[in-house]
């Protein structure tokens, strides 16, 4: 598709140039690649659509082929980073690029995220479009992404954006990128009909939130996030759902995140009551963040057979593990069961470690955390695991594991065992 766009020489004329590029990586490598160092916020402009006469009003805008989000956040707001913004248009699988605009520095990032469409967006169909892509973007990034915008993204359509500008004395951090995927899919985003943060009133460029709320980097969906990723890959989602919204009720009572509705993602749409609304995005939270721990947690699990050694403890990570002995040991009316662990995956194939759970005659802790872990590895291997003792049924058995590092203490050396079992 060839993308349709309009430049000015300067922002301080109203005389547009109807450009137009084969596609979208074209627009990006003439207009936004090249760094240009000024003192002064002046230069080339662009505006991503085309105009039917050569003067930048609103009225004159024929078709829109790009969408652009400034993100002209403050110190004080909800910091979202550009690693942020790509990991999101990622996940989409959305063509994209992004460039740092002036006004940026490392401590409060501000830039631009283009997204260019599959076909040209008339006026009437803009703000339908837009936010849609806003609602996308606030369900990955818990909210955040809607209050840190410029107001220009719901109907500004001769908006003229500076090119890629930075201030002498804040070239550390300027970056301008382009990553590969699909154009957004006009036709089935405009079916949505979403107007979602249409009616959100931006007092300035950027909402601040609310003070005493305590969200964002050290609040309450920190927290959530912080919980979510201890029980990634040991729980199931919806397990890791229901221990949210617990958690959320009783640390947050009277203040729950899931029900606090300055988040647009957490108002009730159409037919809906809060507390659908709190299930539905309290849902919608697990489901984005494991989607993005899943892409960024890598994990080398191509298993490797090599002979059995015992190397010593090795460094804590994930990796397949083979169950390649199981035993129920009872001694003076205490109770173990024995599990003898090979590792063949990764760079530690090979290395041998010793697990053990407790049963009866051991303090109620350690029985408990010896049950979670039988708990898990039912899970996991689909065995009918009810006991501690019925770990036995994993000999021969390969699961997904996390591998603990135990110093050594009191003269003992450091040790192995399994930290987690993983049950995807």
């Amino acid at each position: 598709m060839t993308f349709k766009y309009a430049i000015q020489r300067t922002a301080h004329t109203v005389e547009v140039i109807n450009r137009q590029a084969d596609n979208f990586y074209s627009f990006f490598e003439t207009e936004l690649a090249d760094m240009r160092v000024s003192p002064e916020k002046v230069g080339k402009t662009f505006i991503p659509g085309a105009f039917r006469l050569p003067s930048r009003t609103a009225d004159n805008v024929s078709e829109m082929h790009i969408a652009v989000f400034d993100i002209d956040q403050k110190p004080e707001d909800d910091i979202i980073t550009l690693e942020e913004i790509e990991d999101v248009a990622i996940d989409m699988g959305l063509e994209h690029a992004v460039y740092t605009s002036y006004s940026n520095t490392p401590e409060c990032p501000r830039f631009r995220l283009l997204i260019p469409f599959s076909r040209p967006v008339y006026p009437e169909e803009y703000p339908f479009i837009m936010s849609a892509l806003v609602e996308d973007f606030d369900e990955f990034l818990d909210g955040r992404f809607s209050k840190v915008l410029d107001r220009c993204w719901k109907n500004e359509l001769s908006r003229c954006y500076y090119t890629f500008t930075v201030h002498p004395d804040r070239l550390n951090g300027a970056i301008s990128f382009f990553n590969p995927g699909n154009t957004l899919d006009v036709d089935e985003t405009k079916i949505r009909q979403s107007t979602y943060g249409q009616d959100i009133e931006y007092a300035s460029t950027s909402k601040a939130r609310k003070s005493g709320t305590f969200i964002g980097a050290v609040g309450r969906s920190y927290e959530l996030t912080r919980l979510l990723g201890a029980m990634f890959r040991g729980s199931t989602e919806e397990e890791i759902f229901q221990r949210l919204i617990d958690f959320d009720a009783k640390e947050n009572a009277g203040d729950e995140y899931f029900r606090d509705t300055q988040y647009n993602k957490h108002k009730p749409k159409p037919g809906e009551n809060l507390e659908q609304a709190r299930i539905r995005s309290a849902r919608s939270f697990v489901k984005t963040h494991i989607s993005w721990l899943r892409r960024k947690v890598k994990s080398d699990f191509k298993i490797i057979n090599k002979p059995g050694k015992n190397v010593g403890a090795v460094a804590q990570h994930d990796a397949v593990i083979q169950i390649y002995k199981a035993e129920n040991i009872e001694k003076a009316g205490k109770e173990t069961t024995k599990l003898s662990c090979k590792i063949i995956s990764g760079e530690h194939a090979g290395a041998i470690f010793w697990h053990t759970l407790f049963g009866t005659g051991y303090s109620d802790q350690a029985i408990q955390v010896s049950q979670d872990l039988a708990d898990r590895a039912k899970k996991a291997s689909k065995q009918e695991i009810n006991s501690i003792k019925d770990m036995i049924k994993l000999s021969g058995k390969i699961v997904k594991a996390r591998i603990k590092y135990k110093p050594g203490t009191n003269g003992f050396p450091a040790q192995n065992e399994i930290g987690n079992i993983y049950i995807e």
